[in-house]
């Protein structure tokens, strides 16, 4: 094993990790290649971010293009550069709420940090300081910095810290009469916020059917390529900060709004738009179902979840975990040497979530490698038939493809290893 490096990772047992990491160095697409030479179909998208794939030289050269100008200066103040006050006009034409504002971070957890405070701040504003209660969901992730880990619904990404916010309320993740029972507990006079995380779902922000005063958004903004996030902020709520005298808000990053950061936001937006990539997404989730859901066969699997966009989940029994606790590491070994990147998560579930620019060969090669992982593993997988797949519901229709409904699609979208 050779000696370890000093680098500390993130989400790691060091233990486990130092001298034994996968080293990427390089990327194209849907695919990344290790300083070994092998390479891998990148099913995680790296961490649910690189939307437009690995290697895009549009973006490279945007980024090199601004950096030669000037690759940053501070936004504090009434200073700024020009590809932010660009990139902040057009995300404000796009943002899912009305006479948007955008105010910049380095990435989500400082987005959360910058909602949570927007939110106290502003009942402050109104003449309303008793709002100081933020409501949450349980099983929600909300990033890593104080705020965030506090408003998670995850008990075990809070422990071991003592206690770190207070006045913050979560509500079962799944109950919208719970969250209106501790509204009437609490006292609306007494609450500033309810914060809840929609998905990938071939809608720019997943925002359809929401109407927020509030979005953060980040990891698909430069799909990676430097680190950025961005707040909106509705006109209403921005009012008091942008239109009362003494206004000042005694907040911000040291590279909020970065010049570079910005250039590659564009150039990323760019490649979005002119590759139709989100109405992309809403096709190919049904792909995506119809690789994954015949892997509900298998014995050592209690739950597959897809049909919002890209994002996919095979989710292995408590019960096989809690009697061999290698066996998600197996898998995904397995998957490994099948050539497929990804991860397991903490519900001890496969994540699947490729980039946008993924193919349906792509998707059904996942699912194979998933399947067989499983068999590697011990896991007996009954026979099956596309008739027999448990699919979405039917919320499209197909007509001119050649389908009555969507479901129909799927069926004829099953791969031949999922036939019993």
């Amino acid at each position: 094993m050779p000696d370890p490096s000093a680098f500390w990772h993130p989400f790691a047992d060091m233990s486990v990790v130092a001298g034994r990491e996968l080293v990427i160095e390089s990327g194209h697409g849907c695919y990344v290649r290790s300083v070994d030479g092998v390479e891998y179909l990148d099913a995680t998208a790296a961490l649910w971010y690189c939307n437009v794939g690995h290697g895009r030289a549009e973006i490279a050269d945007a980024v090199r293009d601004q950096m030669l100008r000037i690759a940053a200066y501070s936004n504090f103040g009434d200073t700024a550069t020009l590809p932010t006050l660009e990139l902040a006009d057009r995300l404000a034409t796009m943002a899912p709420v009305d006479d948007a504002k955008v105010f910049f971070t380095s990435g989500g957890s400082d987005g959360v940090d910058t909602a949570f405070k927007l939110a106290r701040r502003y009942w402050v504003l109104v003449g309303q300081p008793s709002r100081t209660t933020i409501i949450t969901r349980t099983r929600a992730y909300h990033g890593m910095h104080v705020a965030g880990t506090s408003l998670a619904g995850i008990p075990a990404n809070l422990d071991g810290y003592g206690p770190l916010s207070t006045h913050v309320a979560n509500v079962a993740w799944d109950d919208p009469a719970a969250l209106a029972a501790r509204i009437d507990e609490l006292g609306a006079e007494n609450v500033a916020a309810f914060f809840c995380e929609p998905v990938r779902s071939g809608v720019m922000f997943a925002s359809a059917g929401l109407s927020p005063d509030v979005v953060i958004t980040a990891k698909g903004l430069t799909s990676g390529y430097l680190p950025m996030g961005a707040v909106f902020v509705s006109g209403r709520v921005a009012e008091p900060f942008w239109n009362a005298p003494g206004g000042l808000w005694r907040h911000g990053y040291t590279y909020s709004g970065h010049a570079a950061a910005a250039a590659a936001a564009s150039a990323n937006l760019d490649i979005i738009e002119s590759e139709g990539l989100v109405a992309r997404v809403a096709t190919s989730q049904l792909t995506l179902t119809a690789a994954v859901s015949p892997l509900r066969g298998h014995e050592y699997v209690v739950d597959v979840r897809s049909g919002v966009g890209l994002l996919g989940a095979v989710q292995v029994r408590p019960e096989v975990l809690a009697d061999d606790p290698t066996v998600m590491p197996r898998i995904i070994a397995g998957l490994r040497r099948r050539g497929i990147l990804t991860r397991g998560l903490a519900d001890g579930s496969v994540q699947v979530s490729p980039p946008f620019v993924v193919t349906r060969d792509e998707l059904m090669r996942i699912g194979s490698a998933i399947d067989e992982s499983l068999t590697d593993v011990g896991s007996a997988r009954a026979a099956s038939s596309t008739d027999s797949v448990d699919l979405l519901p039917d919320v499209t229709s197909d007509e001119a493809g050649g389908f009555g409904d969507s479901d129909a699609r799927l069926r004829a979208e099953v791969p031949p290893h999922h036939v019993g």
